[in-house]
């Protein structure tokens, strides 16, 4: 199993970033092996106070309960007992600045291990699956009415949660994107599809970049964390189909056959069109006379006459 990242994000129109993310060790194989390769995204809530701070809270409580799993503690297991300490650790937080009830942010956090994906989500900071040119959204959001949570991280109790209970078998050259509503909430889920291709950092960057050219008067925060999946079977031919854009992935090997196909068509056209005017014949044999000689031949000498 190899994971290859990219990550950015994009301050919008707001005046402070109250997104955070977070990316656990891939060169950390042993604790790849039981704990798989974690990613989180963290969105604090504009509307409440100081939703830097609880994502921020909600990123740094959650890696740190998940890296303490034990070996054999399910990787399920691992990730509800985070997000419980997750929501405990926000929850004290508002406690502590005066802030009870409004203080909190969404959070999704992604897993990949040998075995499959695993996933939690509280709020509406998606998970997207990338696969074969087609992008699947993967959580659910818990929200009604475009933008009313109707759960997050850092109430008294979390009233919501999506989760997987089995790991989701992921195939080779498999894209997740974790994203907040930045994102999902301003460009089309086939715009988002459209840049998920070639390196994943620079996926990331040209996501961005379609966000910020669209130049939204109310943009918020936008982050995006990309985690390319290579199984380790057909690593060049996953690489190779990466850097084929979307529209070209479709009967990519038929495409190429009639663009062949037709610039040989086109090759011999041109010749044929040519040799009407052209008359193509082999050389004269006056065209190829060598020049006379000038070698002189000495007259023969007394005893030979």
């Amino acid at each position: 199993m190899n994971i290859i990242p990219g990550n950015t994000q994009y301050l919008g129109k707001r005046s402070n970033q109250q997104d955070s993310f977070w990316i656990s060790k891939i060169e950390d194989k042993a604790f790849v092996r039981h704990g798989g390769v974690l990613a989180i995204v963290a969105d604090g809530m504009g509307g409440l106070a100081q939703g830097a701070l609880a994502s921020e809270t909600a990123t740094a409580s959650f890696s740190t309960s998940y890296l303490r799993k034990p070996r054999k503690q399910t990787i399920r297991t691992s990730l509800d007992k985070a997000v419980e300490a997750c929501n405990q650790a926000v929850y004290a937080r508002s406690i502590k600045i005066g802030q009870r009830g409004n203080f909190g942010t969404t959070l999704v956090a992604a897993a990949i291990a040998p075995e499959g994906l695993y996933w939690i989500s509280v709020g509406d900071s998606r998970l997207y699956l990338f696969r074969k040119g087609e992008l699947i959204q993967v959580t659910q959001d818990n929200n009604i009415k475009g933008n009313y949570l109707t759960s997050y991280i850092g109430d008294q109790h979390i009233h919501e949660i999506d989760r997987n209970l089995r790991p989701f078998k992921l195939e080779n050259g498999d894209w997740l994107l974790l994203c907040s509503d930045g994102l999902h909430g301003f460009i089309t889920e086939k715009a988002i599809a459209n840049e998920l291709y070639g390196n994943p950092q620079a996926a990331a960057e040209r996501l961005i970049y379609h966000v910020k050219v669209q130049d939204h008067p109310r943009q918020d925060n936008t982050t995006v964390v990309i985690l390319a999946y290579e199984s380790g079977e057909t690593l060049n031919n996953s690489r190779k189909k990466w850097g084929i854009p979307p529209f070209l992935r479709k009967n990519f090997t038929v495409k190429i056959a009639l663009l062949v196909g037709f610039l040989a068509s086109l090759t011999y056209a041109i010749y044929y069109a040519f040799s009407w005017y052209v008359r193509i014949e082999p050389p004269t044999v006056q065209e190829l006379a060598l020049p006379e000689s000038t070698t002189t031949i000495p007259p023969p000498s007394a005893s030979e006459r």
